[in-house]
């Protein structure tokens, strides 16, 4: 029988530098995302990383700093010119106006923007969960879904997201309110469903409105998962820094635009004042012909219209925004010379009031009075008293 060996004692773990700092990284990458608002970005990490590895918070901060002002130069460039204004970022940046109600931005009805948003798109089917009495009573609850199909998912999660298995998610509300993501679901439909990340207790929180599961919708989904977020790119309003128009004529401007995700448009004034959809009454307003083209139409234009017309583009990623300066001009008055009007000659017949006192015929083209009973003379002239005629 041959003698057992002691097994060698059980090493440690981290036995290397490079399981140290996957593992760093895969703890990073896993962990909690905290509260609405507070995002996982390449500088949370790489300062998680610097601290954990080297166990000094102040170079990782350092570091971290250097790292965010390079980043920020390069990739979130304000570019300012007379005609044009642009930004680009990535949509990981972008911030709600309220932290506590993080739907509460314009975007929020965009499918294309909330699944840039978020860490998991699926469709899924609300499956009603057991709550207490209380619970049942309550505003909030939660409700298990049904996985039937994933869109996107990020590169490392706790637990898992599988088709055709439950996942806890929520919360959902019986009264709605959009600025908190808070929707009355269902049960039993099939819905789109934007959500983060879990935390260590598997729990999925709703971070956009979710929607109603339609193919078209799910295809724009797939679209711009697969083919991901472009700058906008807008065509000039103008070939040229301004624009005359004459008082009572009629302008129309146009704007296309090209990015992903599909931008909202909309029209300015002096940069200050919206202008709103066309109204037949008076004449004006803005006519959005396609998602990507928007035409602005002043007809029978004023004085008063004078000044700079902005189109404005917006997405997640950033905005675009070309002006044209409009000068509206009064029509030129001109002064006509008065005209001098010469007579035309006036033919008169020969015969015109040439016989005083008889009827005139023409004989070879000269006038012959034939008078009238008691006168005399070549013109009927000479008046013949009776009684001389009756001698």
């Amino acid at each position: 029988m041959r003698r057992r060996k002691w097994s060698d004692p059980p090493r440690p773990l981290l036995r290397s530098f490079r399981q140290k700092l996957v593992l760093t990284y895969h703890l990073a990458m896993t962990s909690f995302k905290g509260p609405p608002g507070s995002k996982v970005t390449v500088f949370s990490l790489f300062n998680a990383v610097i601290s954990r590895i080297l166990h000094l918070p102040v170079l990782g901060l350092l570091l971290l700093s250097l790292l965010l002002t390079f980043i920020n130069f390069s990739t979130s460039t304000l570019l300012v010119s007379a005609h044009t204004d642009f930004l680009y970022q990535s949509s990981h940046l972008f911030q709600p106006p309220d932290p506590s109600r993080p739907c509460r931005h314009i975007f929020r009805n965009d499918v294309e923007a909330s699944a840039l948003l978020a860490d998991f798109v699926l469709e899924g089917i609300p499956i009603p969960t057991y709550q207490s009495p209380d619970q049942a009573a309550g505003l909030l609850y939660n409700a298990s879904i049904h996985v039937r199909q994933v869109a996107k998912r990020p590169s490392f999660s706790i637990y898992p997201v599988r088709k055709d298995f439950p996942i806890l998610a929520g919360p959902f509300s019986r009264r709605t309110d959009l600025g908190r993501c808070w929707v009355n679901v269902q049960f039993g439909a099939r819905y789109i469903f934007f959500i983060e990340r879990p935390n260590w207790a598997g729990f999925f929180q709703i971070t956009q409105i979710p929607v109603r599961f339609t193919v078209k919708r799910w295809q724009t989904v797939q679209n711009i998962v697969r083919r991901g977020a472009s700058p906008l790119q807008m065509r000039p309003l103008y070939h040229a820094e301004k624009l005359s128009v004459l008082v009572g004529n009629e302008l129309m401007l146009t704007c296309r635009v090209k990015g992903r995700p599909t931008p909202l448009i909309s029209w300015y004034v002096n940069s200050t004042r919206q202008l709103g959809l066309w109204d037949a009454s008076t004449g004006r307003g803005v006519i959005h012909t396609h998602r990507r083209s928007s035409k602005l139409h002043i007809s029978n234009i004023k004085l008063t219209d004078t000044g700079n017309y902005s189109c404005l583009a917006e997405n997640v990623n950033g905005f675009i925004r070309k002006t044209v300066f409009i000068i509206v001009s009064p029509k030129p008055v001109t002064t006509s010379k008065p005209e001098m009007s010469t007579p035309e000659p006036i033919s008169v017949h020969p015969c015109y009031q040439y016989c005083l006192h008889g009827v005139c015929s023409l004989i070879d083209g000269r006038p012959s009075c034939r008078c009238y009973h008691g006168y005399l003379g070549r013109r009927c002239e000479l008046f013949l008293p009776l009684r001389w005629a009756k001698m």
